[in-house]
């Protein structure tokens, strides 16, 4: 029997990760865009097969079994 993980820890029993992009402005418009200038970078979307300008945003959920 596996020990209970401490107060507020999470089991990683299964988890599932996964992200995708959060552009901040069209990529045309990218190096006049003043929106989180310093924070924001390029980034490719393998998906749609595009540069994009902005965040790549994680997920990771966690079920116990």
């Amino acid at each position: 029997m596996a020990a209970d993980p401490p107060a507020g820890a999470a089991r990683a029993d299964f988890a599932l990760i996964d992200s995708f992009p959060l552009p901040v402005c069209q990529f045309a418009r990218a190096h006049r865009c003043r929106r989180f200038r310093g924070e924001a970078a390029y980034g490719k979307d393998t998906l749609v097969r595009q540069t994009f300008y902005g965040f790549r945003v994680h997920v990771r959920v966690c079920w116990a079994a």
